[in-house]
């Protein structure tokens, strides 16, 4: 990519040249996303590539749980809040329910982690 920049392409047969001897292979192109230049030729060969692989039979997917349906015991919110001395300052939420609540969520996504704020 950014086969655009002057830079670039005043070196790109030097670079081509050596991602070639390092993919051990000659199927390199030079692109320029953003003036879409040699754009389609990747898509067509990247669409070739695709159809060569082997197709691969996925297992059944499993029915999908609407969870705004299960049934849920009166007291599954149940909680307590302990401490460890080892660690001051710090606290836990002890309770099945939002124990299950905290194993299924994304903690990596801010959003989520809004949902505990």
């Amino acid at each position: 990519n950014k086969i655009d920049l002057e830079e670039v392409r005043e070196r790109s047969e030097g670079i081509i040249g050596e991602l070639k001897k390092a993919a051990g292979h000659s199927r390199v192109l030079p692109i320029s996303a953003m003036k879409s230049e040699n754009v389609k030729e990747l898509m067509f060969r990247l669409k070739k590539f695709a159809d060569a692989q082997p197709e691969v039979v996925l297992p059944e997917a499993m029915p999908n749980t609407d969870l705004g349906t299960l049934q849920v015991e009166a007291d599954s919110d149940a909680f307590h809040i302990e401490t460890d001395p080892s660690y001051p300052g710090q606290w836990r939420i002890v309770g099945e329910y939002i124990e299950g609540i905290a194993k299924m969520t994304h903690w990596e996504y801010p959003e989520a982690v809004e949902r505990f704020g």
